[in-house]
């Protein structure tokens, strides 16, 4: 199990296999649908690589990336 840090301060537990998306899913469909990336550990990443591969810390902080945030921008290119 990984343990996933979001910047409200909430810490989630999911499975090694998890990725950014199946966080968002377990927070909300529309979040789900509106992830285009995630920061983890500093960096922009594609939200369907698995967590576990991503980051070595735990809990592994996690922000979701959507069209509102300007870090998403450069995935859209």
């Amino acid at each position: 199990m990984i343990q996933v840090l979001l910047p409200d301060g909430t810490l989630q537990e999911h499975a090694d296999e998890a990725t950014a998306l199946d966080v968002a899913v377990g927070i909300g469909e529309r979040l789900a649908m509106a992830t285009m990336a995630a920061g983890i550990d500093g960096n922009v990443v594609d939200a369907m690589r698995p967590l576990k591969q991503l980051c070595e810390a735990d809990p592994s902080p996690l922000k979701l990336l959507t069209t509102r945030n300007a870090e998403a921008l450069g995935v859209m290119r």
